[in-house]
């Protein structure tokens, strides 16, 4: 998938799960399956961008992401 798509697709989830968020906070009660799907939403998201800011990183720096570590 392009990144282009992939952006579009992150910024839909995004504003899918602060819905969930919001309707989260309003309900009365909130199962634990239903904080474990949003917690792996956003963790999900976190997880791809983190990913592209490294490809990003190594585009400009000319360098792997092994080698920050160092």
């Amino acid at each position: 998938m392009p990144s282009e798509q992939i952006r579009d697709a992150d910024r839909q989830m995004l504003i899918k799960v602060k819905a969930q968020i919001r309707q989260a906070q309003d309900a009365d009660t909130v199962s634990k399956e239903e904080i474990c799907i949003l917690l792996g939403s956003v963790l999900d998201l976190i997880e791809r961008n983190m990913k592209e800011l490294e490809s990003i990183k190594g585009r400009i720096f000319g360098h792997s992401s092994s080698d920050w570590a160092r």
